[in-house]
């Protein structure tokens, strides 16, 4: 008797801690969730203001008038893979700083969201960090992870390859961490400097055509000067 009533004993406390790993597991897990749903949200919410609050006060202009504004030295590209081509270009201007987006497409786009490739050209750059880069070894000093750190006519540029998604780790008030990974694709993206303006490149390509697309940007006044000799 005493036998049976210590393996029903056994039995219950082992399905006690089955059952409170279960329920901690499931907690877990939906609070994984909650927090993925909210970060999905807010992520999109984000976006979106951006977006909006940008075309409120952006001219659509043509790329002579983007000269006039940013100067003969500004980048463009001279090359684009298969049927790419600029589609549109929207400038902000806000006291002393200039933000401009151009948008690369193979076929015709209303909203610039929809391009191939998408280039945001920032005056006077706001002080990006690959500009003032020396060597590898200060890049490697773990700062900026999963990006290429490369020198393309004496600019630096940092690229990141097409990625999955965003690896996202929230800290609770109480300390604890709830990490997760976040299923939005990114695209690959670059990012350099050159006289003073800043520029940011990304397309939904690799990251080998990304770098092509930049080592075939020329000041526009070079381009001219080719076209017209």
């Amino acid at each position: 008797m005493t036998k049976i009533t210590t393996n029903r004993l056994i039995t219950l406390v082992i399905l006690g801690l089955l059952f409170l790993s279960t329920f901690h597991y499931l907690n877990i897990t939906l609070e994984k969730r909650y927090w993925q749903r909210y970060v999905k949200e807010k992520h999109e919410a984000m976006g979106e203001l951006y977006y909006r609050e940008f075309m409120s006060e952006a001219e659509e202009v043509s790329l002579e008038e983007l000269i006039e504004l940013f100067g003969n030295e500004t980048l463009i590209p001279t090359w684009m893979p298969d049927d790419i081509k600029l589609r549109k270009i929207y400038v902000v201007q806000r006291n002393e700083s200039m933000h401009a987006i151009l948008a690369y497409s193979d076929r015709e786009i209303e909203d610039y969201r929809n391009a191939n490739i998408i280039i945001s050209i920032v005056k006077p750059s706001a002080g990006l960090f690959i500009s003032y880069l020396k060597s590898d070894e200060e890049y490697n000093d773990g700062n900026y992870t999963n990006g290429e750190l490369i020198k393309i006519n004496d600019m630096w540029l940092l690229v990141y390859d097409e990625r999955p998604g965003i690896p996202v780790t929230i800290t609770l008030e109480n300390g604890r961490e709830i990490k997760f990974f976040l299923p939005e694709p990114q695209p690959a993206t670059a990012y350099f400097c050159s006289n003073a303006i800043g520029y940011t490149l990304w397309g939904f390509f690799s990251k080998d055509v990304i770098i092509m697309i930049v080592k075939n940007m020329k000041p526009y006044s070079q381009i001219i000067s080719q076209v017209t000799s």
